[in-house]
């Protein structure tokens, strides 16, 4: 395995377009969908974030999607690379992943 391989997957890793919602994967887990559910909303998220709740309100609900797509991550980084691999002559690996997040807001409560 060498490093023409490992970076011809992560490009085709990149051109995903499918999207993966929190909301989504923690459905899976009943417990921990319980435990978060009511978290899940612009009133927590201003407490780190202050301008999320005076530009969508208290109490809304909110999501996080992630996704692999570098057309999504240039949009807000342009001048980023595309994820990579990479070896040094000692076999010492780099790895350069990017991860797209985005937020979502329900504009109507529950």
């Amino acid at each position: 395995m060498d490093e023409n391989l490992l970076n011809s997957l992560s490009a085709i890793f990149a051109q995903i377009n499918s999207v993966v919602s929190i909301k989504d994967i923690m459905k899976y887990k009943k417990n921990w969908w319980v435990a978060i559910k009511d978290k899940m909303n612009t009133g927590i998220l201003a407490k780190v974030l202050p301008s999320i709740k005076e530009d969508y309100g208290d109490d809304k609900n909110i999501d996080i999607v992630l996704t692999p797509s570098h057309a999504e991550f240039k949009k807000g980084f342009p001048n980023s690379d595309i994820s990579q691999f990479q070896m040094d002559k000692d076999g010492n690996w780099k790895i350069s992943l990017n991860l797209f997040a985005k937020l979502r807001v329900e504009m109507s409560p529950g």
